[in-house]
């Protein structure tokens, strides 16, 4: 349930901040919003492990999954710079955040090539789901 229920603020954190993005930054510099929304990550995090170490819970990568999670950094700020500039490109909140329902389908096609392995039956047709409900909230979600 944790993990549900850690998605879900995430999401709901994503949705708020799209709105946000579409309706006050949207023609702001990608690579600015970038900068300024990544900057107070690292004294947020610092200060976090600092708490996670009095209980000690801390446990870094080593080795090459140490270089791996710098390589999966550098993946999460083309993300983030693709995502902003879907906003800074005249994107509308509603839109770009219907495209993230296809996330499980990106994820089974990932997952596919990375470690092997295909979708059962009822992940698939929740795919053709995920497919329907973005061509319907896109074409019908746009506020006029």
């Amino acid at each position: 349930m944790k993990p549900i229920l850690l998605a879900l603020a995430g999401m709901t954190i994503y949705a708020g901040t799209g709105v946000i993005i579409e309706r006050w930054l949207g023609k702001a510099s990608t690579s600015t919003l970038v900068l300024l929304f990544a900057a107070p990550m690292v004294p947020i995090a610092a200060a976090w492990i600092m708490v996670q170490r009095s209980y000690g819970k801390v446990m870094w990568p080593t080795g090459g999954l140490f270089w791996l999670t710098v390589g999966l950094g550098v993946a999460y700020f083309f993300a983030d710079y693709f995502y902003l500039g879907a906003f800074t490109s005249g994107g509308s909140a509603v839109v770009i955040s219907t495209i993230a329902i296809m996330a499980p389908v990106l994820t089974a096609v990932a997952r596919h090539f990375l470690v092997g392995g295909w979708p059962n039956g009822w992940q698939i047709a929740g795919y053709g789901f995920a497919a329907v409900a973005v061509l319907l909230l896109a074409k019908g979600g746009v506020p006029a």
